[in-house]
């Protein structure tokens, strides 16, 4: 009898034991589940959080680096930090790599350790691999949100595109050869990229764009603020609604406008049409005498300034150098000059 009930207890015991490991197979990735989750510790290393350190914009915490696998079938990688700054760059190994510092300000020590103890990378997998630093908020009235400041390395290879975002920050990309598209944002902050592999999209709505030494397409957008871009090798575009707009070096398409605010374009080469506007500001153009285009300028105040052997008449500069291969347009409501590089 004793042993019929002891049998009868070793399969319920079995078959309780067989559904929990069912439930950690599926949880882990078994037949059926979805290709988005949450990652697991499971999924990613990472080291714990190191004790605080005093530095003039609060207490500082390192929170070491934090390891993340890529999937085979991975198109897109998207980072988001709503508060902080995320720097990118490419490394030699297979994994992408994020090293995570908090800084939390106007708190004690005690208050501090614990917000950026629960501060956290949380990840989503799939075609998509969604990256994205929370805090949670604090202090009296809850409105205060810690800083995160992400390093990121990127693998020696990747063909997935690259986004990133911060509401409120600074974004650098520094020397990406080896990725697809490029998407930087700042609703807050500068954005800085250099050294680029493939087509870039940046975009801040108040800071100033800096981007350098780009292989491919450039498109730079800002809403207040200014736009510097020095060795493009593909198509440039650049537009700013209140702001400067600088380039030097530029060898194929450029097209600048500017609503409010100076630009200068400088290169040694012309290997696509020009057309530049700016609705109140100055415009200064300059390109190698040896080029062939075919010119095109107005302004609204004053007579445009030329050393090119073109044709100026009241508001107007016209001519065709050579055969005229490209052509350049220029308007302004101020000034205009169309210049030979020096």
């Amino acid at each position: 009898m004793k042993g019929s009930i002891l049998k009868r207890l070793m399969k319920c015991l079995l078959a309780v034991l067989s559904l929990v490991m069912v439930l950690i197979y599926t949880g882990r990735g078994g037949p059926g589940l979805i290709f988005a989750r949450q990652l697991s510790e499971a999924d990613f290393k990472t080291t714990p959080l190191v004790r605080a350190k005093a530095t003039a914009a609060g207490f500082s915490f390192d929170k070491g680096m934090t390891s993340i696998s890529l999937a085979k079938n991975i198109q897109s990688v998207a980072i988001k930090n709503r508060n902080g700054s995320i720097e990118i760059k490419q490394g030699s190994g297979s994994t992408i790599e994020i090293h995570t510092t908090v800084v939390v300000d106007q708190a004690g020590e005690k208050e501090a350790s614990a917000v950026a103890e629960k501060t956290e990378l949380r990840v989503k997998e799939g075609k998509v691999l969604d990256i994205e630093a929370y805090s949670e908020r604090y202090g009296r009235s809850h409105h205060k949100e810690a800083s995160i400041h992400l390093t990121v390395t990127l693998p020696k290879k990747l063909a997935a595109d690259l986004q990133a975002n911060v509401s409120n920050g600074n974004i650098s990309l520094s020397k990406v050869l080896s990725v697809g598209r490029v998407k930087l944002s700042s609703a807050n902050g500068n954005v800085d990229a250099k050294g680029i592999g493939n087509n870039i999209s940046l975009r801040s709505d108040n800071g100033t764009i800096h981007v350098s030494d780009a292989k491919q397409a450039v498109q730079a957008t800002v809403m207040n603020g200014d736009i510097v871009a020095n060795q493009i090798a593909g198509p440039l575009g650049m537009e700013t609604m209140n702001g400067n707009l600088s380039s030097k070096e530029a060898s194929s398409t450029i097209e600048a406008v500017s609503s409010t605010g100076n630009i200068r374009i400088e290169s040694r080469k012309v290997g696509g049409n020009w057309e530049v506007s700016s609705n109140v500001g100055n415009v200064y153009l300059a390109w190698p005498g040896s080029a062939e285009v075919e010119v095109d300028g107005k302004t609204a105040l004053g007579e445009p300034q030329t050393d090119f052997p073109l044709a100026v008449k009241n508001n107007h500069v016209t001519g065709t150098i050579g055969k005229g291969t490209y052509r350049i347009e220029a308007s302004s409501m101020a000034g205009l000059s169309l210049m030979k590089t020096r």
